[in-house]
């Protein structure tokens, strides 16, 4: 027989296996013939249960590239693998649930999570699995670009049986050499007698060892399975895994993650009217929950007023402000359009405690405005929020309600501030600082830090009084963590600290620096949702 025929009997022979191993009729997963890994290594090894119905379940392994993304093999979703390994784009027919960051399967570290979408890489079994939320606390492995050479040595990693165990309950791995380097897939030859890819391992991690930092080349597609148990009589060890490398740029386009949406553009989120800031997370449907402001953690807690909006078309968490439009003290929920429009629904309590009132669009938005440009802000202290465009340097212009659009309509205040240094949109606040009921101006620095310009009416209104640097920041704070609301209901903004994970810390106003300084009140959120979603 020619090479050339033997290989075509060989990939035949390697795809049968391949629907075997990422198939099972009963228990979890299986797990790479070889060492046993220690609770803790290869942090980003994944383990996926997939429920096909009737009680069958498939056991497959990936590698955790992204925050919120896996990489595996396609068939591992497949249909019926034996005839194809393609799946469509979009969510599993099968619900999958995937352990990262657990090694020892008897543990509870890591992170369970299901998984919510499908992009398979059509020339290739392999398919990028998305996360129904972002793994914390587990790095994710770092994507090869250089093609493996022949030769080379590879570290593979699975879930799979090994030749005694058939649910293991730890993952496994094992040392190969590199053989054939084709285009998408690599040919790998264990370099010991019980380096195997068995059922199971399909989908998981092919890696270089750098000096302890690893290097993703493939995920395991093929393999004879010689040695595993269930298949003693195969005598051939041989395994087929499908690169990455080559299309490590098409992976990084796909799960880079995307720059927090911060919420930047609310003033005094306060639901019930009771003069205190709540804590509120947007979903990325536009949805609200609500959590009403006892005074905060170790303060008289936080009341869980449920969902008060389930959302409203255009309603992502960056196109979501708070701000309170009637002047009755409650903030009311509004939605930017791309133009800066503005849909607004009127606060009369929220869902199941009053409703919303749809009031329709308020504003019709302006030509060449952006929505992380619009802000709400009462600038003139008559208790209704104004809207505020904040130029790219910094300059804001204003337009004074008089109840929006088809309900009094704005008033055009022309600009009020010209800007001032570091003044992009993103770093830009406004917040009552001395409690006079009008918003002053302030900017944050690299590291927190805020320069303040008290409102007495604005340019060519009564100007601004320059406040100074009125905190001077901490080591290590970025500046979309810096927000400002009024948490002890005393009509000055205090200064918060949302982490990525939406706990708060807060600092309540005395003054700021040099103006009588901040009281430490230490953490008064655990948080709920990732930071970006937090609304104050």
């Amino acid at each position: 027989m020619s090479s050339r025929r033997t290989r075509a009997a060989l990939a035949a022979g390697l795809l049968t296996a391949s629907a075997a191993a990422a198939m099972m009729s009963t228990g979890t997963a299986h797990a790479v013939v070889g060492s046993t890994a220690k609770d803790g290594s290869y942090p980003f090894a994944a383990k996926l249960d997939i429920d096909t119905g009737n009680g069958g379940l498939r056991g497959c392994s990936a590698a955790l590239v992204g925050p919120q993304w896996l990489v595996t093999a396609a068939s591992c979703f497949a249909e019926n693998p034996v005839q194809s390994t393609k799946v469509p784009a979009g969510a599993p027919k099968f619900r999958t649930t995937a352990t990262i960051g657990r090694a020892d399967l008897t543990r509870d570290t890591g992170t369970v999570v299901d998984v919510v979408e499908l992009v398979p890489r059509d020339d290739r079994d392999l398919v990028l699995a998305k996360l129904a939320k972002p793994v914390t606390g587990i790095a994710p492995v770092k994507l090869g670009v250089n093609a493996p050479l022949i030769g080379e040595d590879i570290w593979v990693a699975g879930f799979g049986r090994t030749k005694d165990e058939w649910v293991p309950n730890n993952l496994h791995y094992a040392k190969f050499s590199v053989g054939t380097v084709q285009d998408g897939t690599i040919e790998l030859a264990g370099k010991s007698d019980d380096a195997v890819v068995c059922q199971g391992d399909t989908g998981g991690p092919a890696f270089r060892d750098i000096g302890g930092s690893y290097e993703l080349v493939a995920v395991n597609s093929r393999s004879w399975q010689g040695g595993c148990l269930g298949n003693e009589s195969e005598s051939r060890k041989g395994a087929v895994d499908t690169r990455v490398d080559d299309i490590a740029d098409w992976v990084s386009k796909r799960v880079a993650p995307v720059a927090p949406k911060v919420p930047l553009g609310d003033y005094r989120v306060d639901i019930n009217g009771d003069g205190k800031a709540d804590y509120v997370t947007v979903d990325d449907n536009g949805s609200v929950h609500a959590y009403i402001n006892k005074g905060g953690d170790g303060h008289g807690g936080w009341t869980d007023y449920g969902v008060i909006a389930t959302g409203a078309p255009g309603g992502t968490p960056d196109r979501v402000r708070f701000a309170d439009i009637n002047g009755d003290g409650k903030a009311d929920y509004l939605v930017v359009g791309d133009n800066g429009s503005v849909h607004a629904w009127i606060n009369n309590g929220g869902d199941g405690h009053g409703g919303w009132k749809d009031a329709g669009v308020i504003a019709t938005g302006i030509t060449g405005v952006t929505p992380d440009q619009v802000r709400f802000a009462d600038i003139n202290g008559d208790g209704k929020a104004d809207y505020l465009i904040v130029g790219k340097d910094g300059s804001i212009h204003a337009y004074i309600n008089k109840g929006g659009d088809g309900h009094g309509g704005w008033t055009d205040y022309g600009v009020i501030a010209t800007g001032a240094p570091g003044g992009t949109p993103d770093r830009v606040r406004f917040a009552d600082i001395n409690g006079d009921g009008k918003a002053d101006y302030l900017v944050v620095g690299d590291n927190g830090s805020v320069h303040a310009w008290i409102n007495n009416g604005g340019d060519g209104h009564g100007g601004w009084k320059d406040a100074g640097l009125i905190a001077t920041g901490t080591a290590g704070v970025t500046p979309d963590q810096v927000r400002f609301a009024d948490i002890n209901g005393d009509g000055k903004a205090d200064y918060l600290l949302v982490d990525d994970k939406g706990a708060v810390r807060a600092f309540l106003n005395k003054g700021g620096d040099g103006h009588g300084g901040w009281a430490d009140y230490g953490k008064i959120a655990t948080g709920a949702a990732a930071g970006y979603k937090v609304h104050m």
